[in-house]
């Protein structure tokens, strides 16, 4: 039992620090994208995505497409901003659906090493922070849960050892 319970909280811990280094990836990105060029660019697909399951019920998205053009390249992207979350909330998807109309005149921001990398509001945004913090917590629950399989026998010992005395 005690195998699998430090196999299992280990499992937990080498998950939560992938979450966690993709995440804090992701922050990095979001404030580099501050100093990143922008073209003009199009919307040429704004839809509401309604996504259902049966853990986490139905949660809404805004799909943004978006079209620019670089030297003689036409580029398309869709990433609105860093850290884009699905919520239960259609009303935080229709937002975004209403500010980026297909055939609306954008900005675009692109990573000049990478012209497929772009964003339309650059910067670190609130829910940026969504998945590293997801990744901190699986880390240190599991990291306590670990603790408490390595060092349990000794806790058990320590403890008989303090009534006999």
């Amino acid at each position: 039992m005690k195998k699998i319970w430090i196999g299992f909280s280990s499992l937990f811990v080498v998950i939560g620090i992938v979450v966690l280094i993709l995440g804090l990836r992701s922050i990095f990105r979001a404030n580099e994208s501050n100093s990143w060029p922008n073209a003009e660019g199009v919307v040429v697909s704004s839809e509401m995505e309604r996504y259902t399951s049966s853990d986490s019920g139905t949660t809404y998205g805004a799909e943004i497409e978006y079209e620019f053009q670089f030297e003689d390249q036409l580029i398309s992207g869709s990433r609105v901003k860093f850290g884009e979350i699905k919520t239960s909330d259609p009303g935080d998807a229709r937002k975004y659906l209403n500010k980026y109309k297909v055939g609306n005149k954008i900005n675009v921001y692109y990573d000049p090493n990478d012209l497929y990398e772009s964003v339309l509001e650059p910067g670190i945004h609130i829910s940026t922070f969504f998945v590293p913090c997801i990744g901190f917590v699986f880390t240190l629950v599991g990291s306590i849960f670990l603790a408490i399989g390595i060092f349990s026998d000794r806790w058990k010992l320590g403890a008989s050892r303090r009534r006999f005395v």
